[in-house]
């Protein structure tokens, strides 16, 4: 086979760009031809896969691919490497740590750990071909099988290996080395920063350039060479010092008397394989890390997780580059020529948004000018005019200013960077504590944001951008007095938002948030909303909490390290005169990404459009239902819940509801002689003896009445991820994990009946699309919100409750079995709920509404990438789609005389996309979903399915679904995926097709 054939056979024939056409096909990628392939795949418009094409796979050309694969490692934003030969096809993990190759290493065995995969199809290995062509095709790239197929393929890919990741660690491991070896952090600092300065500049080829190196110490050729010798090397830091006006992290009074030759020995080997062990090799002519390939924007971001880690505060820094980026490109997109923009981020760490929107304003700069070079003056001007931030950590604003002088000295031309000597920095830091600063800038304040800024005497700006910090414990008192003067709740995150509206007349405003500001249903966070939504004007908000639960070492991974739920808000306090009737709100229900593109894919059916006026009452449930739901879902809550649980035993004071006991020693009321150990509850019935301990604690006395056996108990959390309600007949005591319910008139019947609705999918339900927390940050459900339940009371039919009751009992039966009999219990969990669609009334779209949420949303959540969701459509599933989506177009035509009926195909599982028609009908004519033979369409299919990726901006993608229209008939298209054609989508389909008909007619 030849290598044209492979092409052909994968899909890419026609669809390769050669390295030397990149920069004009895609200027944003102009740095990718550094790498060196021979051909480049870019799904939509982010490169996918290097090709390097081989006669043989020689020694030679085996280390011309661990080059290329070294030099792909560096760059980050590409997954895969092929080379191919005529009969074989090998493939390679560009996030895999690239080995040093000697002269007399095996090659072969060195790449080994970098190959995912291999094919020689003179071997004609069936299984190998199937893989090849499903998981690496040009359509198994664009729809990311990788990610939901072959899981072992995809073990391979481990982000903790990528270079971002992996120097990180390096970083760390040479600080605390350093810091166990005598050094103050403040100097270890200064070493790697200037180390990464030095770095970038030589690998730009500046220092060579001018022949830096040979005159500090004849027969030097590298940075390496110079930290052998202290003085050396200390004499190369007075030449930084001295040449770019002493801003580059200068060297701190005392620090050459503190350094030893052995602390330089750490610094070296930090860089030039990682391995700080003393047992690392000095390759002659290879180092790991190549700053002439590494990203700017990666430096910043390597640096700012960098030093969450060593601080002992993961993720307080951390700003994923993929975040920054999309929100610039919203709010500071590169195609306009306005440079002459003030920007700010409030907390702006090591100054990631500050170096990605000032190398914006440079793009911008360039634009208007009509020029591809700008001078080093223009480049000061630009900095110290537009971009202003504020950050209490005085290692982070430092290295922020780093940074920003890396994105300036990037600009200009390395052959100049050492024989220039107008070149001097500007100074940017404010920090008249710090007494180590000769000049005080005015652009980067070392200040306290929320207790020390005065926004009345801050420079006031177009843009504020930025990730402030979350968190609720050990806030600093600037924190809390702001919250409580405010009446907000105390979450770090708000002062930084509220206060934001502060630096602006009218600027727009795109902040990173915890997204249980948006869920959490406890009034300060409702004042909090009331004051957001109202207030001012939001444009817009993505929802990205799913993303926290993305493996360690998943594809989809947004965040390398672990985080809390993360939103954006977008958003200006002075409202515009013409106010749209609804806010954009984004949020994917999963972090499986649907192409092997580095950056988050989103479905359509995750972006909607809500009513501004419902997200303007800060009580109102909409931004948690709208996550997991949809408007079918939301509509069906609001019938649900008129009258709630807490309604109803508000007036019938026989029940009672409330918190478990807290301990407290600071008031001794009493010692409970046993108390529930709270991860023992179970679902409907718990064992008083393995589920107590003794106690000798103090707590604070409760409602004795709450603990009267038998009484109700609902775990706060999840038990197997599932609710777990139990009846208790022990006399003990909770703790707060759980909420005791009780009936004084002690009605046992009546408890039954009220645990087995707590544990059924109608309460599931319910409480998945509500509850603040489940499904944003913890699997939780607060009290209040157990309470906002709908009410199964008072009894409408007795009956009916009776064989509530009696399934109660057999269910209790059977748990307490050695054995357990699931499938009974299962059967009699339904039948459990089909009563309980009785006493709701509960009509047959409802319960599909429910069934379909639970079975594809909920899924999605608590299996991810292994969710029934992303398993092909059948031909029953598409029928009865179909079914549910003409019965809502037809029943919305009501009396006219035209009709709908659909057409579905019999699709394979190897389809990537899913086709239905509907045709509109006169009145009379034969209405069943009819079935087609998809073959004639299946090459138009395929064809279709590489315009499914499209670039929404920088590392976010749509999945895109298709309608197209033609005379009497739509055809709709979208990924053959399940979740995308259950009925309940159907539901949402038809509204959507409605409205697109109404404003056809309209026009």
């Amino acid at each position: 086979m030849r290598k044209e054939s492979i092409y052909s056979e994968l899909g890419y024939t026609g669809f390769l760009t050669d390295n030397s056409e990149v920069v004009a096909r895609y200027p944003d990628y102009a740095e990718i031809i550094k790498i060196g392939a021979d051909k480049i795949y870019f799904s939509g418009n982010h490169p996918a896969i290097l090709f390097v094409e081989v006669d043989s796979f020689t020694d030679v050309e085996l280390k011309r691919i661990a080059t290329i694969q070294h030099k792909a490692w560096n760059y980050r934003k590409v997954i895969l490497l092929f080379a191919l030969s005529s009969t074989e096809i090998r493939i390679y993990n560009c996030y895999e740590k690239p080995l040093y190759i000697n002269s007399l290493d095996d090659p072969s065995s060195k790449l080994n750990p970098a190959q995912l995969f291999d094919y020689n199809t003179q071997n004609k290995d069936a299984d190998a071909l199937s893989i090849l062509l499903e998981i690496f095709s040009r359509i198994g790239v664009d729809n990311g099988l990788l990610w939901t197929e072959q899981l072992e393929i995809r073990k391979k890919i481990n982000l903790q290996n990528r270079i971002d990741a992996y120097l990180v660690k390096c970083l760390f491991d040479t600080a605390k080395a350093l810091e166990k070896n005598g050094l103050g952090r403040e100097i270890i600092h200064g070493l790697l920063m200037r180390s990464l300065f030095i770095l970038f500049l030589e690998d730009k080829g500046a220092a060579n350039e001018a022949g830096l190196y040979e005159r500090i110490k004849p027969g030097s050729s590298s940075y390496f060479d110079i930290l052998e010798d202290k003085e050396a090397t200390y004499q190369l830091f007075d030449e930084v010092q001295l040449h770019f006006n002493g801003n580059v992290s200068p060297v701190l009074k005392n620090e050459k008397d503190a350094v030893t030759e052995q602390h330089l020995k750490f610094i070296q080997r930090c860089f030039i394989d990682g391995d700080i062990s003393g047992n690392s090799t000095l390759f002659d002519d290879w180092r790991i890390f190549n700053f002439e390939i590494i990203q700017i924007e990666v430096l910043s971001e390597i640096y700012e997780n960098f030093l969450g880690e060593f601080k002992h505060e993961r993720g307080q820094f951390y700003t994923p580059h993929n975040l920054v980026e999309l929100i610039l490109s919203d709010k500071l997109a590169v195609n306009d020529s306005n440079f002459n923009l003030k920007i700010l981020d409030p907390a702006c760490g090591s100054g990631i948004f500050l170096v990605e929107s000032y190398r914006r304003l440079i793009k911008r700069w360039k634009k208007a000018h009509n020029e591809s070079r700008i001078a080093f003056e223009d480049l000061r001007s630009l900095l110290v005019d537009n971009i202003f931030g504020i950050e209490i950590d005085q290692t982070a604003i430092k290295v922020a200013a780093f940074s920003l002088y890396i994105a300036l000295v990037d600009e200009l031309d390395p052959k100049t960077l050492w024989i220039e000597t107008n070149y001097q920095l500007p100074y940017l830091i404010f920090d008249p504590d710090d007494s180590s600063i000769e000049h005080q800038g005015s652009n980067l304040w070392r200040r306290d944001t929320i207790g020390e800024v005065d926004t009345e005497t801050f420079p006031k700006v177009d843009l504020i951008v930025g990730n402030p910090p979350f968190g609720t414990k050990k806030l600093p008192s600037a924190i809390t007095t702001y919250c409580t003067k405010h009446k907000f709740a105390n979450e770090y995150v708000l002062p930084f938002l509220h206060k934001s509206a502060q630096f602006s007349n009218n600027g727009d405003i795109a902040l990173i948030f915890n997204s249980k500001v948006l869920t959490n249903t406890q009034k300060p966070y409702q004042n909090f909303r009331k004051w957001l939504f109202n207030d001012n004007h939001v444009e817009k908000i993505y929802n990205l909490s799913i993303f926290r639960k993305v493996p360690k070492h998943f594809g989809g991974q947004l965040f390398t390290s672990a985080v809390g739920p993360v939103s954006i808000v977008y958003f200006n306090p002075l409202k515009p005169e013409n106010i749209s009737e609804t806010i954009g709100y984004w949020a994917p229900k999963t972090y499986v990404k649907s192409s092997l593109v580095d950056g988050v894919v989103i479905d359509p059916t995750d972006i909607k459009n809500l009513p501004r006026i419902e997200c303007q009452n800060p009580n109102s449930k909409i931004w948690k239902i709208a996550f997991w739901g949809n408007f079918q879902g939301f509509r069906l809550l609001q019938r649900l819940q008129r009258s709630t649980l807490k309604n109803y035993f508000d007036k019938n004071k026989n029940w009672k509801s409330g918190r478990g006991l807290n301990a407290d020693s600071q008031n001794p009321d009493f010692i409970p002689e046993s108390m529930i150990i709270t991860e023992s509850i179970e679902r409907y019935c718990t064992d008083e003896k393995t589920s107590t301990k003794p106690n000798t604690k103090y707590y604070r006395k409760n409602d004795e009445d709450l603990f009267n056996p038998p009484f109700i108990l609902f775990k706060e959390g999840q038990h197997q991820t599932e609710i777990a309600c139990s009846l208790f007949y022990g006399k003990a005591y909770c703790t707060t994990g759980a909420f005791p319910i009780n009936n004084i008139d002690n009605d046992i019947d009546d408890k039954k009946y009220l645990v087995s609705y707590l544990n059924s999918d109608l309460a599931k339900f319910i409480l998945f699309l509500t509850a603040s927390s489940w499904g944003i940050e913890r699997e939780r459900v607060l009290l209040n919100e157990l309470m906002e339940l709908p009410s199964p009371f008072p009894i409408s039919n007795v009956e009916s409750r009776n064989k509530i009751v009696d399934a109660f009992d057999k269910i209790v039966l059977l748990r307490k079995q050695p054995l357990q009999d699931n499938i009974e219990i299962q059967s009699l969990e339904e039948l459990i709920f089909e009563e309980f669609k009785k006493q709701f009334s509960l009509t047959a779209r409802d319960i599909m509404l429910i069934e379909d949420t639970m079975r594809f949303n909920l899924g999605l959540f608590k299996d991810g990438q292994n969710s029934v969701g992303f398993h092909r459509t059948t031909v029953a599933e598409n029928q009865a789609y179909s079914e549910m989506l003409c019965q809502d177009i037809n029943i919305f035509l009501g009396s006219s005389k035209t009709k709908v009926s659909a057409t579905v195909f019999d699709l394979k599982a190897s389809d990537p996309l899913n086709l239905i028609i509907i045709r509109f009908y006169s009145d009379g004519e034969k209405t069943d979903v009819q079935l087609n033979d998809v073959s004639a369409l299946r090459t138009q299919l395929r064809e279709l399915d590489k315009y499914t990726i499209q670039q929404k901006v920088h590392s976010i993608y749509v999945q895109k679904h298709f309608k197209y229209y033609d005379k009497d008939s739509i055809h709709i298209i979208k990924p053959n995926q399940k979740r995308f054609w259950s009925r309940a989508q159907a539901m949402e389909d038809a509204s959507a097709l409605i409205g697109e008909i109404l404003n056809m007619a309209t026009k």
